[in-house]
């Protein structure tokens, strides 16, 4: 983020410094379309724990582009052939306010698709369908109703369910890669670690390690903690920090002594 505003501001001195003196330069909207590349120093924000949601639904909907673009293809399909059947049905003969909606293909397909949604009406208004019933009878009616009920009950909420799943999926495989990102970063494990470590000692010893734990190898390992010194430990707030900056679930804080059977 700080290499591109960086760049945007030395491209804008370069196309000011430029076009200084050559007005046939375009460095009006070269300026506006730099200033803008600055916006990106707003996503600096998002590396705020309060936008941990946002950042899920992004990445929980960007993995289910790939069944939102299947599930455009089969809708497609699906309106396509019932267009097929409308326009031999209701495009081959001259019926007010029916033949001029499915007259080719093409209209026919975007009749289809708005009658899909509930929005099947003459230019004035009027259901398309009600003259529709008034000149080709009960049947294509009941052909109307099957087909709006399959495409609003049936489909879209497959569709629906089978999206729901995938944007659940992208986000818990985001959660676990943000997790093992966690788990692996050596710095933060060793961080925590020192920490629990110098805790005890104070704990047991009535006083903190003041040198490099490297050089307290042996009183590092002579440490005896009884559960209920486990107990008070993971009261003080910086033990609650290393156990939660390794994962360790905050109920389970106060089940460590017996867990770990000292």
């Amino acid at each position: 983020i700080d290499t591109i505003t960086v760049l945007a501001d030395c491209v804008q001195l370069v196309i000011v410094t430029a076009g200084a003196g050559d007005e046939s330069l375009p460095s009006a909207w070269l300026l506006r379309l730099v200033r803008l590349m600055r916006l990106t120093r707003l996503l600096r924000v998002l590396h705020l724990h309060i936008f941990d949601d946002v950042l899920s639904m992004i990445q929980g909907i960007i993995g289910g582009m790939g069944t939102l673009a299947w599930s455009l293809v089969l809708y497609i399909f699906m309106v396509y052939i019932v267009a097929l059947l409308c326009r031999t049905l209701f495009g081959s003969r001259q019926v007010e306010h029916v033949h001029d909606f499915f007259n080719s293909v093409p209209r026919s397909m975007f009749t289809t698709f708005r009658c899909s949604f509930g929005d099947c009406t003459t230019t004035g208004g009027a259901p398309i369908f009600e003259f529709v019933h008034e000149e080709y009878g009960v049947f294509a009616s009941v052909a109307y109703c099957l087909f709006v009920f399959g495409v609003s009950i049936g489909m879209c909420n497959v569709i629906s369910a089978i999206f729901v799943e995938s944007t659940m999926a992208a986000a818990s495989q985001l959660d676990k890669a943000t997790k093992d990102c966690r788990l692996q970063d050596e710095k933060r494990w060793k961080t925590s670690i020192t920490t629990l470590i110098r805790c005890m000692m104070s704990v047991t010893r009535k006083s903190r390690a003041t040198t490099k734990l490297s050089d307290s190898i042996d009183a590092v390992y002579s440490i005896d903690v009884d559960a209920n010194a486990l107990d008070e430990l993971v009261k003080l707030p910086e033990v609650k920090g290393a156990l939660d900056d390794l994962d360790i679930n905050p109920d389970d804080h106060s089940k460590l002594s017996e867990l770990l059977d000292p």
